[in-house]
């Protein structure tokens, strides 16, 4: 990736679909990429047991330093159709979020500042490993 200070956020390609980029005083800071959690079912924002078990090997990476704050973003794909389809990836964001927030309450972490969003219906594919939600923290 290169940072590009008249850019606020940076499309990455590769594992991650999104970066954060913000300007603090003079040096850039990024967020870093924590963790992804999916595929999820299809239509559905429902968190299984091997999403939870997802969940828990981010919040152990999170224990370890203090994060001001942990950003959710999640994706859908175009195809999945329903009742709320549009809403799809916002559902899946604060789904991690909640359970990411209980998780870290019971290993008694430092409050941390969270932000779930929706980010995309992402269209072209029906690539499963883009029905996820990726985590990121910074410093």
């Amino acid at each position: 990736m290169v940072y590009s200070p008249s850019a606020p956020y940076l499309v990455a390609s590769g594992a991650t679909l999104y970066a954060v980029w913000t300007v603090a005083a003079k040096a850039p800071v990024v967020s870093r990429l924590a963790g992804a959690v999916g595929p999820f079912l299809l239509g559905s924002s429902v968190l299984g047991a091997t999403l939870k078990s997802q969940i828990h090997n981010i919040a152990n990476g999170m224990k370890t330093r203090d994060y001001a704050s942990t950003s959710m973003f999640g994706y859908a794909l175009a195809n999945e159709k329903g009742a709320h389809a549009n809403t799809l990836s916002a559902r899946r964001a604060t789904a991690v979020e909640n359970y990411l927030r209980g998780v870290l309450v019971t290993m008694h972490v430092e409050p941390v500042v969270m932000h779930a969003t929706g980010e995309a219906l992402i269209k072209g594919t029906s690539n499963t490993a883009f029905r996820r939600v990726e985590v990121f923290v910074k410093l």
